[in-house]
């Protein structure tokens, strides 16, 4: 079993000793408006950085807006920064058709993915 932490408030992701290890965290850009981040290239960056320096195997981050020319910008960036460490890096879209070009894109660069949010059979069979 794998566990992640769903935060982008980086002061949480180390557990008290004795806890089973984090393999990782995973963010959204609700949850990076709640740790009273932007929801910015530049702030997702950092995240990547924080990851990196406490020692997380793996970071998922979901993109913000299903534009793929930022997508490709966000994405071609973050993963740069996550190679440079040694971070695994997931890209998390929503499972909704709106999104269907970012997720092409998002895996046109080699880059793991996560569909989020499959609520109903539509979704899972679009994610499909």
């Amino acid at each position: 079993m794998k566990l992640y932490l769903d935060t982008a408030d980086a002061s949480q992701w180390q557990l008290p000793a004795g806890c089973a290890p984090v393999q990782g965290a995973t963010t959204n850009p609700t949850l990076v408006h709640a740790a009273c981040l932007p929801v910015s290239l530049d702030a997702y960056l950092n995240l990547v950085q924080q990851a990196g320096k406490q020692g997380l195997p793996e970071l998922m981050l979901q993109l913000p807006t299903p534009d793929t020319v930022q997508a490709q910008r966000w994405v071609s960036a973050l993963h740069s920064a996550a190679q440079a460490i040694g971070l695994q890096l997931t890209i998390k879209l929503p499972c909704h058709p709106d999104w269907q070009g970012t997720l092409a894109c998002v895996q046109a660069l080699g880059l793991p993915t996560l569909l989020t949010g499959v609520s109903n059979a539509m979704q899972l069979l679009w994610a499909q």
